[in-house]
């Protein structure tokens, strides 16, 4: 695991509270999954770009697709929070 990657699994192990400014639960946490979402997204887009494994890209390319979906679910909810 890289340093990056290491350092933002620490930082998103931490309280939600300690991650954002609001003071809501559910907002909280949609917004750390929309953050936890949009990586995974770019660490499957490495993958697919350079993955040498057909299986592994394939599971990186659902991911893109699945997450991205979830992203604009995540967003509009938060619209009603």
């Amino acid at each position: 695991m890289t340093n990056y990657w290491l350092s933002e699994f620490k930082e998103m192990k931490k309280p939600v509270s300690k991650n954002t400014n609001s003071n809501d639960v559910d907002v909280e946490s949609i917004k750390m999954m929309i953050i936890h979402h949009k990586d995974a997204i770019e660490m499957s887009k490495h993958v697919v770009s350079m993955g040498k494994n057909a299986a592994v890209r394939t599971i990186a390319e659902g991911i893109i697709t699945a997450q991205d979906a979830e992203i604009i679910q995540m967003k509009k909810l938060l619209t009603t929070l």
